[in-house]
């Protein structure tokens, strides 16, 4: 008999814990409304004082402030992303408080570099700042640690990106920017969300087709949040397109979900056969029931799957490139790590289906 070919593809994901309702995201100018923000934060406890973003209805929403210091001139040259030090919220040059009557009322905005966080938040607070956001000067935002000042604060401290902070910058040269960054519950009347990790999907990123057309199901649904202060009742539409358009699609109305609260929605195994290859995509599309969501950046949760003609793996395929896409490694893994892989020897279809090959990234 001939022994079917199927190349196998193990994939490492790292876990992330994911506090949807803690957010930073773009409110004004129209550009970034709704647009969310990779962060971190400091939470109270042993090295801050600052507001717990956990409480909901805790937050800040108010116009973007650059700290402007003027004793300090060149660039900071430590960094990937050399920066004004004027703009790193620091003491002066003669080690004094720097005043910059402008933000009074404002977020500061100032850049990662030369002092403590806890010292760029306590500068800025004792200036009239409501918040603070740290770009970093390299990268993804990191952990901070409060230092000498991270316990006499009472304003919110949170490090964005470099390339968001830069975008958030150029945003800034033409006009003023909002942000909104805290616990997102109840700071409106009507917010119904979700969010990928509490998602539905396939088990498989990419299945070979005649394993797809050999009985393959999975489960759709999702879990829906009331993150409003109202009362509101949810409607989602969820639907499965592939390439020769959309193969399944339904609407669901949830009833009446009560402010706070979450509800798993009714969960459907889909089973369709005549799969093709190529990719397929999953969406769960929220609304409410005769209202407006007042923050529509998490209605649309979307997943997606490829059909292959013989990759089986967890991780899902380029379609232009027909590449593997690699999955998330640690973070904290800057030059190499262990891990431990526990290969598949019982393959899910055909009594003649053989692994050829493994797969490394």
């Amino acid at each position: 008999s001939i022994m079917k070919k199927l190349i196998l593809f193990i994939s490492i994901i790292t876990s992330i814990t994911i506090k949807s309702q803690v957010v930073v995201k773009g409110v004004a100018p129209s550009s970034i409304a709704g647009v969310n923000y990779n962060f971190t934060w400091a939470e109270p406890g042993t090295d801050w004082s600052t507001p717990d973003f956990n409480l909901p209805n805790t937050f800040v929403q108010d116009t973007l402030e650059l700290a402007v210091d003027n004793s300090h001139v060149g660039d900071n040259p430590a960094y990937a992303i050399p920066h004004p030090l004027a703009n790193e919220g620091c003491l002066t040059t003669g080690g004094e408080q720097y005043s910059q009557p402008s933000l009074e009322g404002k977020i500061a905005v100032v850049w990662r570099g030369s002092c403590q966080f806890g010292v760029k938040a306590a500068l800025a607070e004792n200036n009239g700042a409501v918040g603070i956001i740290i770009i970093n000067h390299s990268g993804d935002p990191v952990g901070m640690a409060g230092g000498d000042s991270g316990l006499v604060l009472d304003i919110p401290v949170v490090m964005i990106s470099t390339q968001d902070g830069q975008t958030l910058l150029s945003l800034m040269e033409s006009g003023p920017v909002e942000i909104f960054m805290g616990n997102k519950q109840n700071s409106t009347s009507n917010d119904i969300g979700s969010s990928r990790d509490v998602a539905n999907g396939p088990k498989w990123g990419s299945i070979p087709i005649e394993m797809a057309n050999s009985g393959y199901t999975f489960d759709l649904g999702l879990t829906v949040t009331n993150f409003g202060s109202d009362d509101n009742i949810p409607i989602i539409t969820q639907s499965v397109t592939g390439p020769s358009g959309e193969i399944y699609g339904d609407s669901l109305n949830l009833g009446v979900l009560t402010t706070g609260n979450t509800i798993d929605t009714l969960y459907q195994t889909y089973s369709g056969a005549n799969f093709e290859i190529g990719e397929y995509v999953i969406d769960y599309n929220l609304s409410i029931e005769n209202e407006t969501d007042q923050d529509p950046s998490d209605n649309l949760i979307s997943t997606s799957f490829n059909v292959t003609s013989n990759v089986l793996s967890l991780a899902r395929t380029d379609e232009n490139t027909g590449e593997l896409i690699v999955n998330s490694f640690p973070r904290n893994a800057e030059t190499d790590y262990t891990t431990c892989i526990r290969l598949q020897e019982n393959l899910p279809y055909g009594e003649n289906s053989v692994m050829s090959g493994v797969h490394f990234a």
